[in-house]
């Protein structure tokens, strides 16, 4: 969420200390990773000045106030004035204003003597061009028009504001090249422009900006390389022009007024990048090397880029999920962009077939962060698009049987949305149950903050919201509460007092919460756990037994760089749920910054950023070891977000591992030195059909059902009270082969008492039936 950084209340003959954010959608390395910017907010240098001294200095004088309230009113009329988000005090209709009347404009602050110093309207809903006219307000100190809906130019008359320093058009739909006047603005200290539609080269007037201390120009669509006149910013400390066709000389004298600037984003232009689609042969890792990548015990299957995923404009790719369609096993990669969901069957594995995308609700809407899971066979997104509402997507992926191959790329259409949150930050969804837990949600009805907003998913397409989870002791001052990722397991582990139950894990920020949330109008904390060296607890997965919870922080490499030898990833030992302890911390040969992270059997797979996937043993768990790696970004092992492995999907019963690379797109893998085969992934078929029994058991309101299934059906469940009355029908759909399948049964309404229940199983081959009791204690 973008700050509103003005205070109306707060005159302008003060001294005031305003504080600054980094730009919403920067990937900053000190102060923000790629993670929600309401959430995980750090405070940027502060901004302390004195106007009063700043205006003192001014060598211009007084404007007439006609010519102030003229920009004003062209503002108002060319931005849609009357459907603002707030237009208190604006009137047009005056024809003697006064310094008082202009004073009394939301978002605008006026001086007796030089009138209109500052103007901030962000997330304002402003809609159309920025008028010429401002241009004429010569003495305005502050202009934050960001995170509108603003098209057209940046009026070349800009230039003419000698005496801005904070100047942010940041996050709208601004075209065109950057005026070359603006090379005249001696006095700004902080130039925002990115996430707009701004192309064409930087112009090297762009050099005179001696006072500029922050630049953001990324996520447009310039060319070419940065100015060489840029190295006498000497006052630079905040660089980012990531996300486009733009990069810095390479020249000494450049690369080295680069390395003092203290945080940058974007690429030296003799980098490694877009490198090509690979398709049609393997490539074995052989001395090191999978063609341009470095590797061990790991093949390039296939490699798909950004752009033959639909990726283009600089749009870069985040996480990755997948999907096997139960009637004809093809797989598929479900691939984020930050404009859309791109999906590629990855059934032939040396040939992939990008199919389409299903774009965001908000068409408007690119987030940086978009993140789906798979239940029933539907698919289920959320993406942190700030300031848009896209809710939860859901789409049915059985659509992708009628494909029509031969006109391909297509157009999805989402076949579901829940409203009941405008945008979240993660989702998962607890297959067992047929909950989606939603994490840093934000708008929408605002339920549950930024705590766990928790829906029911069991009808995919009636998405139903069933309860909150909100813990104080996670989060930081500012958000506590705030949950970033979350696993939750139907526990079977060590801990007795547990089994049986819904555990879900959740971290968040500064501390990782373990939850019960079995009855999901009442959760409970179980314990908190906390960490030396926390800088950003992000994200971790259960080991297959729930002894162990696996866990990453995204931002400890970053703000404690001389105390990690490498990657750091924390193993915790569950073996007590009410006191967790951290069992040990393993450090990775490559020091970057982690991701996500999944486990399958004995392996881990982390997502380590630019050092790529790498797989860790973990069959002594107190004793990890690196076994397999692949790095996508093959230039550089730095400690930085903008670039490499954001995640793997390593659940195919292929073998295969799929990964999204942020730059170069999709990557198909396939480690050759895990004891995991395919028929390994299988899950154990059982030899005949069984219902195993409820749990829990006595219970309220609902209970699990377990049943052994040799082949995938349709299943009822009738409920039948002691008289023989059928009490009521659940439908729960198909339900794949397996042993020890669970099915969710909730009770509703019914009254205590002990129930029959009959399991109907309608399989292809035949139909099979099996009872059981449970006892219902309200």
């Amino acid at each position: 969420m973008k700050r509103n950084l003005v205070d109306l209340g707060e005159k302008t003959d003060q001294l005031f200390c305003r504080t600054t954010t980094p730009p919403s959608t920067t990937h900053t390395m000190q102060y923000q990773s790629h993670e929600s910017a309401s959430s995980r907010l750090l405070l940027f240098p502060l901004v302390c000045m004195s106007l009063v001294f700043l205006l003192s200095v001014r060598t211009s004088v007084a404007q007439d106030i006609d010519t102030q309230y003229n920009a004003l009113k062209a503002l108002y009329e060319a931005t849609d004035g009357d459907n603002w988000t707030n237009n208190s005090g604006w009137d047009t209709t005056l024809t003697n204003p006064t310094v008082a009347e202009l004073d009394d404009f939301f978002g605008v602050e006026v001086h007796s003597r030089y009138l209109v110093t500052w103007i901030g309207l962000p997330n304002n809903n402003l809609r159309g061009s920025i008028p010429a006219e401002l241009g004429n307000i010569s003495n305005l100190s502050w202009l934050d028009l960001a995170n509108n809906a603003l098209s057209g130019p940046i009026p070349p008359e800009f230039s003419k504001l000698s005496n801005v320093f904070f100047l942010s058009l940041s996050d709208n739909g601004l075209s065109g090249s950057i005026p070359p006047g603006l090379g005249q603005l001696a006095e700004v200290t902080d130039l925002r422009l990115g996430g707009n539609d701004l192309t064409g080269i930087i112009p090297s007037e762009m050099g005179n900006l001696a006072s500029l201390g922050l630049l953001d120009i990324q996520g447009n669509d310039f060319f070419g390389k940065l100015p060489l006149t840029m190295v006498n910013l000497s006052e630079l400390n905040y660089l980012n022009f990531g996300g486009q066709e733009l990069c810095a000389p390479e020249t000494p004298e450049f690369q080295a007024w680069l390395a003092g600037v203290g945080t940058v984003y974007g690429e030296t232009c003799n980098a490694l990048k877009n490198i090509p689609s690979h398709t049609g042969a393997r490539i074995a890792c052989t001395a090191g090397k999978a063609a341009e990548f470095e590797c061990k015990s790991i093949d390039l299957l296939s490699h798909l880029s950004r752009r033959d995923i639909g990726a283009v404009s600089g749009i870069l790719v985040n996480d990755i999920w997948g999907w096997t369609d139960p009637e004809t096993n093809q797989e598929y990669a479900l691939v984020g962009k930050e404009n859309s969901v791109a999906i590629v069957d990855v059934t032939d594995q040396l040939n992939p077939v990008y199919l389409g995308s299903l774009h965001s609700h908000d068409p408007d809407a690119v987030a940086i962060w978009r993140d789906m899971k798979v239940y029933r066979n539907h698919m289920f997104v959320v993406a942190d698009a700030q300031g848009h509402e896209n809710g939860m997507q859901i789409f049915d992926l059985t659509q992708l049987r009628g494909v029509d191959r031969a006109s391909l790329p297509a157009t999805f259409i989402e076949t579901a949305n829940y409203q009941e949150i405008g945008s979240a930050h993660n989702v998962f969804v607890h297959e067992e149950t047929g909950y989606a837990y939603l994490t840093g949600s934000k708008g929408g009805r605002g339920r549950c903050g930024v705590g766990l907003h928790i829906v029911s998913v069991q009808d995919p397409m009636n998405p139903t919201f069933a309860g909150c989870h909100h813990e104080p002791q996670i989060g930081r001052s500012f958000s506590p509460g705030y949950v970033h990722d979350v696993q939750c397991v139907i526990y079977r582990g060590p801990d007795a007092t547990y089994h049986g139950r819904e555990i879900c894990v959740a971290p968040g920020e500064m501390a990782i919460n373990i939850v019960d949330v079995t009855d999901k109008s009442n959760t409970v904390s179980v314990a908190v756990m906390t960490y030396p060296l926390v800088a950003y607890s992000h994200q971790g997965w259960f080991t297959d037994d729930h002894r162990y919870f696996i866990a990453n922080d995204e931002l400890d490499e970053a703000n404690f760089r001389d105390s990690f030898r490498g990657t750091r990833t924390l193993f915790w030992d569950l073996n007590d749920l009410d006191d967790p302890v951290l069992l040990t911390e393993y450090f990775s040969p490559e020091k970057t910054v982690d991701h996500n992270l999944y486990v399958l059997e004995n392996y881990a797979y982390l997502s380590n950023y630019e050092s790529g996937l790498r797989i860790l043993n973990i069959e002594d768990v107190a004793n990890p070891v690196e076994i397999a790696y692949f790095d996508t970004d093959p230039v550089s092992n730095r400690v930085a977000f903008e670039y490499g492995v954001w995640s793997s999907y390593p659940y195919f019963k292929s073998g295969i591992v799929v990964v999204s690379s942020m730059e170069q797109g999709l990557f198909v893998l396939q480690p050759t030195t895990l004891s995991i085969t395919a028929s390994e992934k299988d899950e154990q078929v059982p030899e005949a059909f069984a219902v195993r029994g409820n749990h829990p058991n006595p219970f309220n309101p609902s209970t699990r059902i377990l049943l052994d299934l040799p082949e995938s059906a349709e299943v009822t469940i009738d409920v039948i009270d002691l008289l023989g009355r059928k009490m009521f029908t659940l439908n729960a759909g198909t339900v794949q082969a397996g042993k020890n399948k669970t099915v969710l049964l909730d009770t509703g309404r019914l009254a205590s008492g002990t129930y029959l229940y009959q399991v109907i199983a309608r399989s292809a081959s035949n139909i099979q039936t099996g009872t059981g009791r449970m006892v219902l204690m309200k």
